[in-house]
C-alpha cells in the first residue's frame, strides 16, 4: 500500500550548528514572540528558560561524514519549579488521521525519558514513547502528571541506536522496537502534532511521519472540517478590524504601553522606552516616556527617544501609570525617572508633585542593590485610603520591599 509523507527529515538542509535559540535565555518570552535568526525547516523549539543562562541550546544538528544527526544538547539542566521541563523539538503541522511515525534514536545516557512524542499538544500535554533505564516505554504526560501505560525491558547499548517505529491507529498504539512489537495499548487518542521529547543527551535521525493515500484523504476531510468549524465559530464574533495605524518614529516601545481615555473621550497613550544597566533588566532606567494621541501627535515627552530594539524589548515591567489620582476629573500620569517618582498632568506633562525615591542602601533586606536610592521596578495605583478612587499607589523593587504612598506623596507604609 503506497505511503503518504508528512514529513522525511534528515536533517541535511540544516547547518551543522545549534537550532536557533535565544542566546541570552532571557525571560522575554514570557511577554514577546521574537523568532530568533537561523534556519527553522520543519520545526520549532517551544522551550524559554532562563536559568539555561550560560548554556548552549537545546538541540543541535551534527554529523559523522555519512548521515545528519539531531541531537539532545541540553541534559537534564533543571531545577526548582522547572523540573519537569523536558527539551523539546515539534514538527510544526498538526495531523487529522492515523499515522505512523519512524525514527533512529541513540541514547547517551538513561537516567531519564528519551523519545518521540505524538497526539503533542503542548510540551506538558501528550503521548510519548520513551527509553529510560534499560526500557522503552508509552506514556501520556498531562501537565505534572505522567500516566505508564506499559514498559518493556530490554538490553540497553549506548553505543548503537535503536529504530523505532509508533503506528497509532483506531484508538491503539503499537510500538516496535527493530522491527519487533513490543507494546499493544489502547489509548485515548487525539489530533495532534510530533515531537522529539528528551530530558538526557541523545541522538535522533531519519525522523518519518508517514500514513496510507486512504488515510490521507482522512486527514485532508478532517481538516477541512475543523477549518469549516472554526470559519462558523467566528462568525459569531466580531473581527478584528484595522483602524488607524500610527508612525511611532523613535519612540516606540514592546509592551510598554498605557491607555486611557480623557474626561472629553479622547484617548490618550503612554509609551516607555528603557536602557539595561548593572544586572540585566533588574535595573533598567526610565529613559524616554512619551504621551501622544490617537492621531499620533506628541503631547509631551520626557527624556530622549532612541530607536533602538535594546530600548524596546524587556522581560520585566517600566515605572509609568495613568490614573486621576487627585479625584479632579481629570488623568495624571505618575511615573518614576533617575531616582525621583513624580505626578504630573497627563495632557500637558507639567509636573504637579514630585519626590525623591526612598533610600535603600542601607537596607539589610535588599541584596545587591547598586544604588543609594531605590530604582523603581513598577508603580501600581491603588485606594488604600477608602475614598472610592485609586489616589494611592506603590512602589517597587526587584522583589523585596514595597512602598505605598497617597495622591500628596506621604508614606503610608
Amino acid at each position: 500500500m503506497s505511503k503518504h509523507y508528512f514529513y522525511k527529515e534528515d536533517f541535511t538542509d540544516f547547518p551543522l550548528d545549534e537550532f536557533p535559540y535565544d542566546k541570552a535565555h532571557s525571560a522575554l518570552g514570557e511577554y514577546h514572540y521574537l523568532k530568533q535568526e537561523g534556519y527553522y525547516g520543519n520545526w520549532y523549539d517551544p522551550i524559554t528558560n532562563h536559568q539555561w543562562r550560560s548554556m548552549d541550546g537545546s538541540w543541535l544538528i551534527t554529523s559523522d561524514g555519512k548521515k545528519r544527526y539531531l541531537e539532545q544538547n541540553r541534559g537534564n539542566n533543571v531545577r526548582g519549579a522547572f523540573t519537569n521541563l523536558y527539551s523539546c523539538l515539534v514538527l510544526k503541522d498538526k495531523i487529522y488521521t492515523d499515522y505512523v511515525i519512524e525514527y533512529s534514536i541513540r541514547l547517551f545516557e538513561i537516567n531519564e525519558y528519551c523519545g518521540m512524542a505524538f497526539s503533542y499538544i503542548t510540551s506538558r500535554n501528550y503521548y510519548a514513547v520513551g527509553m529510560k533505564n534499560n526500557c522503552i516505554c508509552l506514556y501520556k504526560r498531562n501537565q505534572e502528571d505522567f500516566y505508564v501505560y506499559k514498559k518493556v525491558d530490554f538490553d540497553f547499548d549506548d553505543l548503537r541506536a535503536y529504530r523505532i517505529k509508533i503506528d497509532i491507529h483506531n484508538n491503539k498504539c503499537c510500538v516496535y522496537l527493530d522491527d519487533s512489537l513490543i507494546i499493544d495499548e489502547e489509548i485515548e487518542y487525539v489530533f495532534g502534532k510530533c515531537a522529539c521529547v528528551a530530558k538526557g543527551a541523545c541522538r535522533y535521525s531519519d525522523i518519518y511521519v508517514y500514513t496510507t493515500e486512504e488515510k490521507y484523504q482522512i486527514h485532508c476531510n478532517n481538516m477541512d472540517n475543523y477549518h469549516k468549524l472554526l470559519a462558523t465559530k467566528r462568525k459569531n464574533y466580531p473581527k478584528l478590524e484595522c483602524i488607524k495605524k500610527l508612525d511611532l518614529k523613535n519612540f516606540g516601545t514592546a509592551r510598554q504601553l498605557r491607555i486611557s481615555r480623557m474626561s472629553d473621550g479622547k484617548i490618550i497613550f503612554l509609551m516607555g522606552q528603557h536602557q539595561k544597566r548593572m544586572y540585566r533588566d533588574s535595573f533598567a532606567r526610565l529613559s524616554c516616556l512619551t504621551a501622544f494621541d490617537i492621531e499620533g501627535k506628541i503631547l509631551w515627552q520626557k527624556g530622549e527617544p532612541n530607536n533602538s530594539f535594546n530600548t524596546t524589548a524587556i522581560s520585566c515591567d517600566l515605572p509609568m501609570q495613568i490614573a486621576d489620582v487627585n479625584g479632579d476629573g481629570k488623568l495624571e500620569v505618575i511615573y518614576s525617572m533617575d531616582f525621583e517618582v513624580a505626578i504630573c498632568d497627563a495632557l500637558t506633562g507639567e509636573v504637579i508633585k514630585s519626590m525623591p525615591t526612598p533610600i535603600v542602601d542601607n537596607d539589610p533586606l535588599v541584596k545587591n542593590h547598586f544604588y543609594k536610592r531605590l530604582n523603581v521596578d513598577a508603580i501600581r495605583v491603588a485606594d488604600f485610603s477608602g475614598v472610592g478612587y485609586k489616589k494611592d499607589f506603590i512602589i517597587k523593587d526587584r522583589y523585596q520591599n514595597v512602598w505605598a504612598y497617597d495622591d500628596n506623596l506621604n508614606l503610608l507604609w
